[in-house]
Parts: C-alpha cells; structure tokens; sequence
C-alpha cells in the first residue's frame, strides 16, 4: 500500500518530524507585496466609504426621479463596485507581514493545509485502516525523522517495510517474526551459517524474564 508522504498524523510520537509549511514563503512573498505596494491607510478607506455614500444617493435620486431602468441599473452597478473596493481595502489593510499569529501562537488555518503538517515518520496510521479490510497488507516507502544525530545508526530519510495483519493476537505476531527472520538468515545469510542452528527451536521469553537475563549478560560482558 502507498501511504502519503506529507501528513498530518505524528505516528503516536514515534519520531522528531520535519514540518511541511508555506508559511515563510508566504510571509516573504507578502513582505516584498507590502513594500512595493503599501496597505491602504485610514484616510483612503474613509474616501472609499465617501465614494460607496455618494453612489448609494445617485441610486436614491434616480429611484425617486422614476429614472428608467438602465440609468439604475448602471447605478446599482456602480455602488456594488464601490462597496467592493472598500472590502477591498479594509481586507488589505489588515495584512501584516511576518508569520501569522493568533492569540500569541502560530497561526496553522492560514497555512497550506489550514494545520501543521510534516514528512511522514510511519505509514502505520493508514496501513492499519486498510488491514481491517484485506487482513494482510504493508507498505514500503521513505519515511523521514529529524533527530538532530550525526551517528550511523540515525539517518533523515530511509525506506521502511511496515506490515499489517488484523484479527492477529500475540503468538500469531511471534511465529510471523519469526518466520520473518528465518527467511532473512536463509536468503542473505546462510553461507555464513551452520544449518544446525535452523535445527534448534527459537527460545521464547516473557518480557520480565528477558530483561533479567539481559541484565545478567550487560553486568558480565561489559566493564562500567
């Protein structure tokens, strides 16, 4: 299954994610605007609303002298023009440039997609929706974290499978991991290994059980 790369979804935290956002693009196209052609002042919409006032009377005049229809018409025509001009202007006069920002916050509705959005860390959200109706399905595309680490077990952008299999409990997961593993060490690994280790059942160990003979292994192997 092909997941969306950009997404709104953080994946239940499972990474730093890396934003997706016109804003700044936005607010430097608007800065540049701004400069070449400044916002209306005060002075401009109180001579705009004067223009709308005078407009509104001519219509009123010509109604009251029985004026024929085409003489209002294009009347009316010029009053709704002028009503525009001054939504027009008050609508500019409220743009200011930098980032938008509402109650001291970002403000997301004026962004690309009306909220934050970001380079995906999981296809896990939309791959889960879809295993509920084909019961067995993955995907397989890049996924993006941005964990500020220069070391070579954390990368920016890499390409992850990412299984899904509904109605499963916990021994059907282990014995599809495990079968998952067998086929890796047989494929890519089996010239460097004996074929009396396939012979040999996997152990299988609750969590708390696990993590003691972990600790034993970490206290004897490894010098603090």
């Amino acid at each position: 299954m092909h997941t969306p790369i950009v997404t709104t979804s953080d994946c239940e935290g499972a990474g730093e994610m890396f934003q997706v956002t016109t804003l700044f693009s936005e607010a430097e196209r608007l800065e540049k605007e701004l400069i070449q052609n400044p916002p209306p002042t005060e002075s401009d919409i109180e001579a705009a609303k004067l223009v709308v006032q005078e407009k509104g009377e001519a219509v009123s005049q010509l109604k009251s002298s029985k004026a024929n229809k085409k003489e209002i018409s294009a009347a009316v025509d010029e009053l709704k023009k002028a009503k525009e001009n001054v939504s027009k202007l008050e609508e500019r006069s409220k743009l200011q440039p930098g980032i938008p920002r509402k109650d001291g916050k970002v403000d997301y509705t004026k962004d690309f997609f009306a909220r934050q959005a970001f380079l995906t860390v999981s296809g896990q959200l939309q791959v889960e929706s879809y295993a509920c109706a084909l019961s067995r399905v993955y995907t397989f595309g890049p996924t993006f974290r941005a964990e500020n680490s220069h070391t070579s077990r954390h990368l920016a952008e890499f390409w992850m499978v990412e299984p899904e299999i509904a109605f499963a409990d916990l021994e059907v997961h282990k014995n599809k991991t495990l079968n998952l593993v067998m086929i890796i060490l047989i494929d890519g690994c089996l010239k460097f290994i004996e074929m009396q280790c396939f012979l040999t059942p996997f152990s299988q160990l609750n969590y708390l059980p696990l993590t003691t003979l972990l600790a034993e292994c970490l206290f004897k192997y490894v010098d603090f």
